[in-house]
């Protein structure tokens, strides 16, 4: 009889539990805003979108159909038809696949090659530093427009062609923001020992407070 009433009472103790947690999560939900749950909504459709398009189409967004131009929107066709009749709607859920497919891959590639570039010069020593800061110089000689147009042109117009262009054409500015960061947490712990480091007070003061705390390394 024991055990049997210790597992009931185990069993409503959990069971009160449970109750407790729905209500505070039910509690919870009550205050979040209606506009949360919608940009949610979007924001996975986008998802969808851009992970299954073709959950989401209702025709093939590359078949014509010339006995169907330029229809107004309608039941079959969402958005309407194009001038070679093409479905609208199904071609706007394919550019949003490939457009999200192209953003997420280039922002990844860029922060990447802008962690390993910002991060090597800001903790490296003035040789490394001073490499890095001229490469980034030359980079930003290039605009990142002329960069996209000349590897689309010399190689095939592919998303993997346009994810290395965006990429590494945004790189520069991120790298040169991570570096900068990094030198700006470094020089307060280099001013406070200048004696230790051999480097004369005045000229460790100058270094490490000036807008550019790398101007010694040029």
């Amino acid at each position: 009889m024991s055990s049997t009433s210790s597992v009931s009472t185990t069993r409503t103790i959990l069971s009160g539990d449970l109750r407790q947690r729905l209500a505070f999560a039910t509690a919870r939900a009550r205050g979040v805003p209606v506009g949360i749950y919608l940009a949610l909504a979007v924001v996975a459709g986008f998802l969808v979108a851009a992970i299954a398009p073709g959950l989401l189409q209702t025709h093939n967004p590359l078949r014509t159909d010339l006995l169907a131009t330029l229809q107004a929107p309608s039941l079959s066709h969402p958005f309407g038809t194009d001038q070679s009749g093409r479905d609208v709607y199904s071609r706007v859920i394919e550019g949003t696949s490939q457009s999200l497919s192209i953003g997420i891959g280039a922002t990844t590639l860029s922060m990447s090659i802008a962690l390993l570039l910002g991060v090597s010069a800001g903790l490296g020593g003035r040789v490394v530093d001073g490499v890095i800061s001229r490469f980034l110089d030359v980079m930003f000689a290039f605009p990142s427009l002329f960069l996209a147009l000349l590897l689309v042109t010399i190689f095939e117009a592919t998303t993997t062609t346009l994810i290395v262009a965006v990429g590494v054409g945004t790189a520069p500015g991120y790298a040169r923001m991570i570096r900068g960061q990094f030198l700006a947490v470094k020089a307060p712990a280099t001013s406070r020992q200048p004696k230790r480091s051999g480097i004369p007070l005045g000229e460790s003061y100058a270094s490490t407070s000036s807008p550019t705390p790398c101007a010694r390394s040029w």
